[in-house]
């Protein structure tokens, strides 16, 4: 049986892959180790810059109860996060901190940094998201 590790993630224009939700109960969640907003720069290794985000996913899913190791860069620091795949529990939802002063929906899910502008992203995550392959225009193209 297949398994991730409960983080959802979105491409920006750079090709960086920011995590936007976790799944309440998930590896991730229950870990400490990846917060919203965090971008996972490899999966075991392998670098996800410019991978389609479904070669991202199956990089990430595998048997449940296997490890992955993940390197996250969060406020310009590398870090190693070592998570075992498992099954979220409870509903998916997003989760993220009370909204405050800086704090801008979809593009920056954690207070700002000292010191930052109200409504100023962090430098990785500045570059607009880009559109989905499944999304369609008001024309349903």
């Amino acid at each position: 049986m297949s398994a991730g590790l409960g983080v959802y993630l979105a491409p920006n224009r750079r090709g960086h892959f920011i995590v936007t939700k976790m799944a309440p109960g998930g590896p991730a969640m229950q870990s400490g180790q990846v917060q919203l907003g965090d971008v996972v720069v490899q999966v075991n290794g392998q670098s996800l810059e410019g991978m389609l985000i479904e070669n991202a996913r199956g990089l990430i899913m595998g048997p449940i109860g296997t490890d992955v190791q993940l390197t996250l860069m969060r406020n310009g620091v590398l870090l190693g996060a070592g998570l075992r795949r498992g099954p979220a529990q409870g509903p998916e939802r997003e989760v993220s901190p009370h909204p405050q002063p800086g704090y801008t929906p979809g593009r920056h899910m954690s207070p700002p940094p000292p010191g930052a502008r109200p409504n100023q992203a962090p430098p990785l995550l500045q570059q607009p998201m880009m559109p989905s392959p499944w999304s369609t225009d008001a024309h349903g193209n």
